[in-house]
C-alpha cells in the first residue's frame, strides 16, 4: 500500500490515468487485428479494458499467454485488461506475439 501512494502522490492521479489509458490504447490496438471488440474509448474507464471475441475466447488462449508471462483475466465473454504502470513495450509484444501465435 505505501508504494501505491508514493506513486500517486509523487505522479498525481491524472498522470496515472493518462499512463494506463495509454496502455488500454496499444492493447487495444493490438486487439483488434484479431476481432476483439474493446469497449470504446469515450465509454471506459482510463484504467480497465474489456474486450471479447464473437465466438468467444479460445480456451487455449489464456493457458498460452500464461506460459509467456502475460497475464489477463477473463469475465465471462471478454478479457479484462488492467494494467499497471510498470507495462514495458516488451510485456506488449509478448502479447501480441501469442495472439499471433494462438490465432494463426
Amino acid at each position: 500500500g505505501g508504494v501505491a501512494f508514493v506513486l500517486i502522490v509523487d505522479c498525481g492521479a491524472a498522470n496515472i490515468a493518462e499512463t494506463l489509458e495509454c496502455i488500454n490504447d496499444r492493447f487495444a490496438a493490438i486487439l483488434e487485428p484479431y476481432g476483439f471488440v474493446h469497449v470504446p474509448k469515450e465509454v471506459r474507464s482510463p484504467n480497465i479494458l474489456g474486450a471479447g471475441l464473437e465466438g468467444g475466447i479460445p480456451e487455449s488462449l489464456l493457458p498460452s499467454l500464461a506460459e509467456r508471462n502475460v497475464y489477463l483475466s477473463r469475465r465471462g465473454s471478454s478479457l479484462r485488461f488492467a494494467p499497471y504502470m510498470h507495462v514495458t513495450d516488451n510485456d506488449l509484444d509478448r502479447l501480441s506475439e501469442t495472439l499471433k501465435s494462438v490465432f494463426h
